[in-house]
């Protein structure tokens, strides 16, 4: 969100298929840029999603649908919209690196 430009915009994924996202941000003069990057285990790395039970394999073959809406947030109004979803479902946590939901289930279809 640029509050001062009243521009934002918004990600929206189910937790269990993607419980957690990287989000990496330049900008610098002349370059606005920004990478938000859903993700099925923490920026912790394949090691510790191993490790607490997390990490999700494909075997040959396999596939996996994932879904996602990607919405641009035109003014204060579609802003605080937004915010007020957000507030709604769930608070910030307040641990660097919360557990995800626990283990993934087999997902066995969109729902």
């Amino acid at each position: 969100v640029n509050d001062s430009l009243g521009l934002g915009f918004e990600v929206v994924t189910r937790k269990n298929q993607l419980p957690c996202a990287y989000q990496w941000q330049n900008f610098q003069a002349g370059q606005y840029a920004l990478g938000i990057e859903p993700s099925t285990h923490h920026v912790l790395g394949n090691l510790a999603a191993r490790e607490r039970g997390e990490m999700i394999w494909l075997e040959h073959g396999e596939s996996r649908p994932y879904d996602a809406v990607f919405r641009v947030l035109d003014g204060a109004g579609e802003i605080a919209a937004a915010e007020s979803r957000i507030a709604a479902i769930a608070r910030q946590p307040r641990e660097d690196y919360p557990r995800p939901s626990g283990h993934f289930p087999v997902l066995g279809g969109r729902s």
